[in-house]
């Protein structure tokens, strides 16, 4: 076969996605986010079902008949994505008072699949009432439904899109290193297999460009002055400056930063978020905090499997009413969904 034809053979969406590699990290991100999660063909077909970590209402919303799958999206859902989602890069349907969020995935313009998130409560829950009449109106068992939506995770709009934001980017990034090594082998067959350190070039490549996506999404949240996403190197004693935003080059450049003495290490080893200001009550963590120009800083772990894999630090040099207690933990979801990304770019 020609060389021409290994490249566009490589560079066909067709199999870009392992599902098994897929459903793993789907696993996690719908344990995290506490909602569930499928992933479906464009013809509305379940590909990869997520394990139902919130109430389903797949036998309740939408009469069908026979037995439903409770770890489906409903059929309402499903029927929407058969006539063609919207070419955006998310929305959203309503039914029952509940949110369904649909996040399309596409590759070099054709649709792979969509991402169905769901079901969550957006910006508020309502009162009992409420859900009765609606339940009256709709033909639905009101306290089967009652009972399932108090377990319903409520979400701000800001944390929902937050989310479905980086696993946008998560997914892309995911892509777009399948076809990269498909690339590669069809260029140089078994060449990946043989040397792991072009594996390893793949992940580094991938991984800056995922630390820049979180970066921004994150910085676009607070309207920080300045940011930096870390990982840490393979002894674990140092980090690296994955991606900045704001900070001096020679900066970038040049720092590893010590996990034993840095407030970057002892958060990596607490694995808890911090918010620092000059008034931060930990002492340990205040005297660590020595730059005059800051304000406040968020410091987010990244972790997988209990495992420190960095942190991303995020700073603002006036009042900011952003940097609070509410994004803390909006930021914190997002770093642990971003720790598992950057674990599955690491492995082969």
């Amino acid at each position: 076969m020609a060389t021409t034809d290994r490249i566009e053979k490589a560079n066909d969406a067709e199999g870009l996605i392992d599902t098994k590699r897929w459903q793993k990290v789907q696993n996690l991100f719908a344990k995290i986010v506490g909602v569930n999660v499928s992933f479906l063909d464009p013809s509305g077909q379940v590909l990869i079902r997520s394990n139902t970590v919130a109430p389903n209402f797949s036998d309740i919303v939408v009469p069908v008949s026979g037995t439903p799958e409770l770890s489906e999206p409903p059929k309402f859902v499903m029927e929407a994505i058969r006539k063609g989602l919207p070419d955006e890069k998310k929305g959203c349907l309503v039914e029952c008072g509940l949110h369904y969020c649909l996040l399309p995935v596409k590759w070099e313009n054709q649709m792979l699949g969509v991402f169905v998130i769901g079901p969550v409560l957006a910006a508020k829950r309502e009162n009992e009432d409420f859900y009765r009449k609606l339940c009256y109106t709709e033909g639905l068992h009101a306290e089967v439904y009652l009972d399932r939506i108090r377990e319903v995770k409520l979400y701000s709009h800001t944390g929902l899109f937050l989310v479905l934001d980086f696993l946008h980017e998560m997914t892309q990034c995911f892509l777009e290193r399948t076809s990269t090594a498909r690339e590669f082998d069809a260029l140089l067959p078994g060449f990946l297999a043989q040397f792991r350190g072009k594996e390893s070039l793949l992940s580094l490549r991938f991984s800056h460009e995922l630390a820049i996506a979180l970066l921004d999404i994150a910085l676009g949240l607070v309207k920080g002055d300045s940011g930096s996403v870390l990982l840490l190197e393979e002894n674990d004693q140092c980090f690296q400056i994955q991606s900045a935003r704001g900070l001096h080059m020679d900066v970038v450049r040049e720092a590893r930063i010590p996990m034993r003495s840095s407030i970057a290490g002892l958060v990596a080893q607490r694995g808890k978020p911090v918010l620092l200001h000059r008034e931060t009550k930990d002492q340990v963590l205040k005297k660590r905090f020595v730059k005059p120009k800051l304000k406040s800083s968020f410091v987010i772990p990244l972790n997988y499997r209990d495992r420190a894999v960095g942190v991303f630090c995020l700073n603002t040099e006036s009042e900011n009413k952003h940097f609070n207690q509410e994004n803390l933990q909006l930021l914190d979801q997002l770093g642990k969904i971003a720790g598992i990304a950057f674990a599955r770019l690491g492995q082969d």
